[in-house]
């Protein structure tokens, strides 16, 4: 895999007319280079590719054993932040990546950097020492490859969507109840899903915060879409967001189910209709060819004509993999065209301000004839009413 990955990149690197590309955004050297660090601004981790070598990995020295470990490039070279009685030692990161680029580059050859995420200072840095040749941004290439999920990434996120069905499951049957606050539920995921992570991964390292990660939103809070788990109690009448990840060797499926703590209104089952219906649509102009804007025009357009587009606060969708929200974006104006092996969420939302939200997220995966669901709890309102 992490050879395949190398020579995919080095091919699309070369028919854009670049010779050496530098990436320091984590989840692409994570991608490229399959080492996910616990990585810093002030400790970033390099990886260099010419189109005429073999890439090196710049670490620093705290994590020269971890990257050995897990790493697919042979040549990683550590820089230190102590000092040490070593020959050919670098003390900065700055210093050795010159050395690299001196070592690769020649005058003739272009230069790219993965612009999204480079520090500005390494930017100035070369626009300075190579001034006179143009500075390429490889992100986009980058972003071309980590679209199309190949075998080993789509097992990961389909045993992801399983732990979070799960969960949700336990959340919506046993965990919800009166008087919990959305810190308490947002515990629950947590412990649930690592729980449920160790089983299926018990050789893995979780990361620093473990295989879960969720968030929960209830009654009127749950209009706020990005709004952070409180100590709000909840209460019977509440409608209410749960949202769970489950990280598995770096790949998160998303689920999220609007559920109801006791019997919902007529309005509240009103508003979780068309939001049901917009996904529903957005799911139906998910396929190979399709555009993206126009998945989420498909959603956005349904919610509009019931009456409720003063309550869309947020596009369709976002692409999913090593980050929670990675390209390719679900918005009316990306010309994106959709292709077989890219995975997005689905979470049209209709959010009423003193009323609460209503959005169900599902992660999907375009096939060639159409479209898979990866998350399958189900998504019906007679599922989701927790009886008191």
């Amino acid at each position: 895999m992490g050879q395949n990955r190398i020579i995919k990149f080095s091919r699309l690197l070369e028919s854009n007319g670049i010779d050496c590309a530098i990436v320091i955004g984590t989840s692409n050297v994570a991608y490229l280079s399959g080492f996910m660090p616990i990585a810093t601004m002030e400790r970033p981790i390099i990886f260099v590719q010419h189109i005429s070598s073999e890439p090196t990995l710049i670490v620093p020295i705290l994590e020269l054993e971890h990257a050995r470990e897990k790493s697919w490039v042979k040549d990683i070279r550590p820089y230190y932040e102590y000092k040490v009685n070593l020959p050919n030692a670098f003390f900065s990161y700055l210093d050795l990546l010159e050395a690299v680029v001196n070592e690769k580059v020649k005058i003739s050859d272009k230069l790219a950097f993965d612009l999204n995420n480079i520090p500005a200072k390494v930017y100035l840095k070369y626009a300075t020492k190579f001034r006179d040749r143009q500075i390429l941004d490889c992100t986009p290439l980058v972003d071309e490859l980590r679209m199309i999920k190949d075998e080993k990434e789509l097992e990961l996120l389909k045993i992801s969507a399983k732990i979070t069905d799960k969960t949700l499951d336990y959340l919506i049957n046993e965990a919800v109840k009166p008087g919990k606050t959305e810190l308490e539920l947002l515990a629950d995921i947590i412990s649930y899903v690592n729980y449920e992570g160790a089983k299926y991964f018990p050789q893995a390292e979780a990361g620093l915060e473990g295989f879960g990660c969720g968030v929960i939103w209830s009654g009127p809070r749950s209009a706020i879409p990005h709004s952070a788990p409180s100590t709000r109690k909840i209460v019977e009448g509440d409608s209410i967001i749960l949202s769970v990840g489950a990280k598995c060797a770096g790949y998160s499926a998303e689920d999220e189910r609007t559920v109801f703590l006791g019997k919902p209104s007529e309005e509240k089952m009103e508003y979780f209709k068309v939001a049901y219906e917009a996904q529903q649509k957005a799911f139906e102009a998910s396929k190979p060819g399709a555009r993206a804007g126009d998945v989420d025009s498909a959603a956005l357009n349904h919610i509009r004509s019931k009456g409720m587009g003063m309550y869309i606060k947020h596009r369709t969708g976002h692409g999913i993999g090593l980050d929670f929200h990675e390209p390719p974006y679900l918005r009316e104006d990306n010309d994106l065209i959709l292709k077989e092996g890219m995975v997005y969420s689905v979470e049209p939302g209709v959010y009423v301000e003193g009323v609460g939200g209503f959005r169900h997220s599902d992660t999907l995966l375009v096939t060639r004839s159409g479209y898979e669901l990866l998350t399958k709890y189900p998504r019906e309102l007679d599922s989701l009413i927790i009886q008191l």
